[in-house]
Order: structure tokens, then C-alpha cells, then sequence
């Protein structure tokens, strides 16, 4: 898949969502909502609440990106009543993930790679909920 084919990224992610058994899956009709997904879950509700957006990016050139990406989708998330939002990327600086500093408080990072290999064998509510208590309470992977 072409780094710049942000729709095939998108698809890809939407694709195991679907196959993970999640409620709810939503995509943006267009680019300009601040999130590309959102998911409706009862099982993410104790977590995260409801709809947790999601936003998929195919590449981070830095840490400066990432920070800029992660403060766009908390304003998306924040504007829409929401509480919790989850930042994608394909390729990028992994440091983000374990040591998240300079980042809004309620915004996951994490690996599109990662999250789909996660899928195969524990569902989307597991992940993110450990997700969330690393990003709460600390603690590396």
C-alpha cells in the first residue's frame, strides 16, 4: 500500500473494526469532521465512552506531527461532546506511544500494525482499555 493512499489506510482499519465485532463502526463522509472514524460500543463505554473518534494517518515524519495530529482530533473530540479519541499511524516515531508527553490527556497513539495484530486475538474494547490505563496510570507496553 502507497504511503500516500490515506483511503486504502482508512479501509484497512475500518475493515478489522468490522471484523472485531464492533458495534458501531462509522466513517467520515468527508475530511473535514477532524476524526475519519467513529465507533459506538457498550463494551468501550466504562473506558472511553461513546463514540470513541479515530483518526488514521499513514505516516508521521516526526514527534512534532504526531503532537499536531493528536491536538486536531482532541479538538474534534472536545467540539463533539466527546471524551476520548484514538490516533493511528502507519509509519512513525514509536516513542510517542510509551512516552507520550506534550500530548492532550484523553488522545491514544497507536500503531495501525499493532492494533490489527492485537485484533486476531483479543477484542477492540480489550485493546483500548489497556491502551487507556497505560496512558492513565503509566507504564510501558
Amino acid at each position: 500500500m502507497e504511503a500516500n493512499d490515506f483511503r486504502g489506510v482508512e479501509r484497512v482499519v475500518v475493515q478489522a473494526l468490522r471484523g472485531s465485532g464492533v458495534d458501531i463502526v462509522s466513517e467520515a463522509p468527508n475530511q473535514g469532521l477532524g476524526a475519519d472514524i467513529a465507533v459506538w460500543s457498550d463494551a468501550l463505554q466504562p473506558f472511553v465512552g461513546n463514540p470513541l473518534l479515530i483518526e488514521v494517518k499513514s505516516r508521521f515524519r516526526g514527534v512534532d506531527e504526531v503532537k499536531r495530529a493528536a491536538n486536531q482530533l482532541f479538538e474534534a473530540v472536545s467540539s463533539r461532546g466527546g471524551s476520548w479519541g484514538l490516533l493511528l499511524y502507519g509509519q512513525g516515531p514509536q516513542v510517542i506511544e510509551t512516552n507520550p508527553k506534550g500530548l492532550p490527556p484523553t488522545i491514544l497513539v497507536y500503531s495501525i500494525v499493532d492494533l490489527i495484530d492485537e485484533l486476531r486475538t483479543r477484542p477492540f474494547a480489550e485493546v483500548i482499555r489497556d491502551l487507556r490505563n497505560r496512558r492513565v496510570h503509566g507504564g510501558a507496553r
